[in-house]
């Protein structure tokens, strides 16, 4: 009976060892290390989580970004972030939010990317409110524009309408749909 457990523990023991080499091989295949994030992007100047990143123009809040994580690469003058929220604020009380599930920034703050799926909402106030969705878009906050090249979506209370490539003016909520367009409009 004794020999039937030691042999029987050190069988569970070589499978339970086992799955724990199989899972970290799998985690580490999934999450690159920060190393390897280091040595293909150059040296990492600084990362935060949960962070807060507002934009100021002559003294006014131009827009924020909060994210779950943000990394600055110095050598690519660029900021990355994870899951970014963005708020693009004016005088008004009206403001435009996008989310995406990736995103960076230029050094100079005045390009932001929205990837890897983005939304963005137009300001519920207004008197149309639409969102406009996609995989990637580019935000030039200090020209109050955004514009991408790939295949978007357009939905407001009535109508759905898709489109490739886009152009956007926040001032006015001008939207311009560039090729392919098609739509549904319902009364």
């Amino acid at each position: 009976m004794m020999r039937f457990t030691s042999r029987l523990w050190l069988q569970i023991s070589l499978v339970v060892t086992t799955l724990v080499v199989a899972s970290v091989i799998l985690w580490n295949s999934r999450h690159p290390s920060m190393s390897s994030q280091i040595r293909d992007n150059g040296a990492l100047d600084y990362f935060a989580t949960q962070s807060l990143t507002r934009r100021y123009i002559n003294g006014q809040l131009k827009y924020s970004i909060q994210a779950d994580q943000l990394q600055h690469w110095p050598q690519l003058q660029l900021t990355k972030f994870e899951r970014p929220y963005m708020r693009m604020h004016r005088l008004s009380e009206l403001q435009w939010q996008a989310r995406a599930a990736q995103g960076s920034m230029s050094d100079s703050g005045s390009l932001v990317l929205l990837k890897q799926g983005f939304r963005i909402n137009s300001p519920a106030e207004s008197m149309n409110p639409f969102s406009l969705s996609g995989e990637s878009l580019r935000i030039f906050p200090d020209k109050d524009y955004a514009q991408s090249s790939e295949k978007v979506t357009v939905t407001d209370k009535k109508s759905l309408l898709t489109g490739r490539g886009v152009k956007m003016w926040f001032i006015n909520q001008r939207l311009l749909l560039l090729d392919d367009v098609n739509g549904i409009h319902n009364n």
